[in-house]
């Protein structure tokens, strides 16, 4: 399931937002052998990206999302489009 999130980001200035990751979903295991990507563009499939970078708090189910003013600053007014990616990883065990 999606979620849709508006953010604000003041170009800039550093940048930080709490993500609840699968609170109330009793099928949804937060963390576990999976990795998270953030990132924001002017339009979806539009280059260049800006990444956010990401902590997880896994007894709480959060993401922690941030981005540096270095990167803030080279953001222009305007709607950009943003994602949050659940990606998940493998472990490789070989027999």
């Amino acid at each position: 399931m999606a979620s849709q999130y508006n953010l604000t980001i003041e170009a800039g200035t550093d940048f930080e937002t709490l993500i609840y990751v699968g609170l109330g979903d009793s099928g949804y295991t937060f963390g576990t052998n999976k990795e998270y990507v953030a990132s924001v563009r002017s339009a979806y499939g539009e280059t260049p990206q800006w990444s956010f970078d990401i902590k997880e708090t896994q007894s709480e189910n959060k993401l922690t999302i941030t981005m540096t003013s270095q990167i803030t600053t080279q953001l222009t007014t305007g709607v950009w489009k943003w994602d949050l990616i659940e990606k998940e990883t493998k472990e490789n065990n070989p027999s």
